[in-house]
């Protein structure tokens, strides 16, 4: 009894996928896999990066709120070129700049830097230190920048 398969026209067929089909299912579901693969990677590693942003965001923020604080005479002089901790951040390190070019109205500039997993520093501390040395300071201005970088003007009050 002679049975034609559905579709092939052809008396006795037999149904089923050729080799090629199936490499090049195999193909396409690999390069599919690959690519997610790489884009869960990426999401990962950008979700790290935002992380570690908004950890030395805060300590900006927390370092503006205790310069603030200070008696504004004395700013210069207990926070010109210092450093701080920077919570969460192993290996991190803020500085604080303040310019009295205006003596009513101080500049404060507050940076922090930091090593990312796999050595990438990310400002111009690169050795972490918080010293600008010439090497670091890529744009001559005496100050370590950073893209995690407050800037503010403090009156006295």
């Amino acid at each position: 009894m002679n049975k034609t398969v559905y579709g092939t026209g052809i008396p006795g067929a037999k149904s089923g996928f050729t080799l090629v089909e199936l490499l090049v299912s195999v193909s396409v579901v690999a390069v599919a896999c690959v690519c997610i693969l790489g884009a869960v990677l990426s999401t990962m590693y950008l979700n790290r990066l935002s992380s570690e942003y908004s950890l030395a965001k805060n300590a900006c923020v927390r370092e503006a709120e205790i310069i603030s604080q200070d008696i504004f005479f004395n700013v210069v002089a207990d926070y010109n070129n210092t450093t701080f901790a920077v919570t969460g951040l192993p290996s991190a390190v803020g500085v604080a700049y303040v310019s009295n070019a205006n003596p009513d109205l101080l500049q404060v500039w507050i940076s922090v830097c930091w090593r990312q997993l796999g050595s990438r520093v990310i400002g111009e501390d690169q050795n972490l230190n918080g010293i600008p040395e010439a090497s670091e300071d890529t744009n001559n201005n005496g100050r370590i920048d950073s893209p995690v970088q407050l800037t503010f003007l403090m009156s006295a009050r």
